[in-house]
């Protein structure tokens, strides 16, 4: 079940960052910014090679299996109504990554302001489909 739920949301991960990238490909192009991404990411000119994309695939499994984790350790204390429970992991988990990583980033990582909302927004809509997505899996 935790496994799954995890799988699911790499997927879903995978799916809403793509579009993302899509849409903000132009903070990423701007040599400017080209030293504030890893090396792992942007070795050099052009696209992230394929180890970036593997890597970047097994954290997002390790962090969809640790949320859903986390989703099915606090279940006995959530809402027992399916979108109350979906709400209130979601007001958990985005309150939690905005004030301990999305805050801090803004003051230590010379990212563009527009790229930074557009992670906020990203994150906002990731966080309430795979909390829709647990909270059917995870009973």
């Amino acid at each position: 079940m935790i496994f799954r739920a995890g799988l699911l949301y790499t997927l879903a991960a995978i799916l809403i960052r793509q579009a993302e990238a899509f849409l903000t490909m132009q903070f990423y192009m701007k040599p400017e910014y080209f030293d504030v991404w890893s090396k792992l990411m942007m070795p050099g000119k052009g696209p992230p090679p394929a180890e970036f994309f593997v890597i970047s695939l097994l954290f997002t499994f390790v962090s969809g299996v640790f949320l859903a984790a986390v989703f099915d350790l606090l279940r006995p204390v959530m809402p027992k109504e399916y979108w109350d429970r979906v709400l209130w992991f979601s007001y958990l988990v985005i309150g939690f990554w905005f004030v301990l990583a999305h805050l801090p980033m803004l003051l230590l990582i010379n990212v563009p302001f527009g790229l930074w909302i557009a992670w906020a927004g990203t994150m906002i809509i990731l966080s309430v489909i795979v909390s829709a997505l647990f909270a059917r899996i995870i009973r």
